[in-house]
């Protein structure tokens, strides 16, 4: 006997596609932000984040939605898969353990991500040894933020262990994550071995003799980076593009491959100023 009707699971497909769609339709441009009183099922994102791709939506915003462990989950599921999601925000939410290993997981594998936003998930030293075990091996994400979490010394030294093997990362935030002496030594010894981070914000921990240390290693970053392209890039660009120094900077940066994408990207503005206060834009 014929059937004229659809199987369960291309009607789920059906309307998992027209939800994903109505969220798009619903978002601003490139972003889809989601609010406390409009937070659709979190299988309804998982669909959305299959689709993506056809949507050109590359900032998703997820803040304060009363996310919880299993939310986690799918919505790390869904990263394994997307390609174009490029801004991520889960501050404010309950992930929990198995929320934050999936989204760690879904790390080692997503190679678009770059930026990551996990503040105020009541993450502590566990949370924080997953995810920066995780960061050892992302090699696309240039800023990710812990502010207000419980990393406490434990989790800050996983943090540091981190920063003396991640070659992307260039912005972070352990702002709030009662950290004392220990994590701030920590923290502040890794940062004489990592050039790259070239903001970071540990600001309300415990004031200890290193916090001082640490925002001026991280300056030094910036200045050897600035100088070391200054003497090595400026005739070039001076040279091809002596009128426009953006697209010089990008050029040069571009042909000489000086540094991953997600960094120079960052190191724009720093270095146009740069330039500019040497009278050469």
């Amino acid at each position: 006997m014929d059937c004229d009707f659809e199987p369960d699971s291309k009607m789920q497909e059906k309307e998992n596609r027209k939800n994903a769609i109505k969220a798009k339709e619903s978002s601003y441009g490139d972003y889809l932000r989601f609010y406390p009183y409009n937070i659709p099922n979190i299988e309804d994102i998982f669909s959305f984040l299959n689709l993506a791709n056809n949507l050109n939506v590359t900032n998703l915003e997820l803040f304060n939605c009363n996310l919880g462990p299993a939310d986690g989950i799918q919505l790390a599921d869904g990263l394994k898969k997307n390609d174009t999601i490029i801004y991520l925000d889960l501050r404010n939410n309950t992930l929990g353990l198995g929320g934050c290993s999936a989204i760690a997981d879904a790390l080692t594998q997503n190679s678009t991500l770059k930026y990551l936003n996990l503040d105020s998930n009541n993450f502590g030293p566990t949370e924080a040894n997953i995810i920066c075990n995780a960061l050892k091996i992302n090699t696309t994400l240039a800023k990710i933020t812990f502010s207000r979490n419980n990393f406490g010394d434990d989790g800050a030294v996983a943090f540091a262990d981190m920063l003396t093997v991640n070659k992307t990362l260039v912005n972070s935030s352990l702002s709030f994550n009662r950290i004392g002496l220990r994590g701030t030594e920590a923290i502040a010894t890794a940062l004489t071995i990592n050039t790259i981070i070239f903001e970071f914000n540990i600001g309300g921990n415990t004031a200890s003799i290193h916090t001082g240390e640490i925002y001026w290693r991280v300056n030094q970053n910036i200045q050897m980076f600035l100088d070391t392209f200054w003497s090595q890039n400026i005739h070039n660009m001076i040279s091809l593009f002596s009128n426009n120094c953006h697209k010089a900077i990008m050029t040069v940066m571009l042909i000489n491959n000086y540094l991953p994408e997600p960094i120079f990207g960052y190191l724009l503005d720093y270095i146009f100023s740069f330039l500019r206060n040497r009278n050469f834009c």
